[in-house]
């Protein structure tokens, strides 16, 4: 799931844990261990699964060569170019999913311990799995779903506002041609006020009076 409908369905998600989370008792002593150990199991399945996609992956040893350009960011400013393989970058993209899972535990479980917070561990229970077995490494190595479309290499998550903003931008390119178009035919239709000065002016030069001509004079 990706896209529009992706985010949305992420927020309906954090919406509705949240409020479930508001009517139970999170702080309870004999709760705090079940949601300890539901965040525990939650990111050991994606440890496991990672280790799996990684065996998948160099089994499946696939030396497709593969181009793109890397966006700048924080560790690189400008954008590169990077020539790798669908299996380095396959690998690649798994050891980003092991870091990531890494430091969301260290840091929950660093807050958990200094300050007691407990509904992060209970939100980070369910979404991290619902994010990772929709991901497109998942949907391409144990789904075993084509790698075209949206599911085609190099995978970046979508903003739906950086889509909300190319269309706005392709309605703003559109509007100028359009006006201009209105303003072409307008000035070339019959009741137009060019039209009209130009029917006036060669109306009134038809009906003007001749001007008289000077008589010539006789000859003797």
């Amino acid at each position: 799931m990706s896209g529009l409908s992706g985010q949305l369905s992420n927020m309906a998600l954090v919406l509705g844990l949240v409020q479930l989370a508001k009517h139970l008792d999170l702080e309870a002593p004999e709760r705090i261990g079940y949601i300890r150990l539901g965040f525990a199991v939650a990111n050991l399945c994606i440890f496991a699964m990672c280790l799996y996609l990684r065996r998948v992956i160099q089994q499946t040893n696939d030396q497709t060569p593969l181009k793109y350009n890397e966006p700048a960011g924080l560790g690189n400013p400008e954008p590169k170019a990077v020539e790798t393989t669908n299996r380095d970058y396959d690998l690649q993209e798994v050891k980003k999913q092991i870091n990531s899972t890494l430091m969301t535990m260290a840091l929950l479980g660093f807050l958990h311990y200094q300050w007691g917070f407990v509904q992060p561990l209970f939100l980070q229970s369910i979404l991290p799995l619902k994010s990772f077995f929709t991901s497109n490494l998942v949907r391409v190595h144990a789904y075993k779903q084509p790698a075209v479309d949206g599911l085609q290499r190099p995978w970046r998550p979508e903003n739906p506002f950086e889509k909300l903003s190319a269309g706005n931008a392709r309605v703003t390119d559109a509007a100028p041609q359009v006006a201009d178009q209105s303003s072409s035919e307008a000035s070339s239709a019959p009741g137009s006020s060019n039209y009209d000065s130009e029917t006036e002016s060669e109306s009134d030069a038809g009906s003007a009076p001749a001007s008289p001509q000077p008589e010539a004079k006789k000859t003797q």
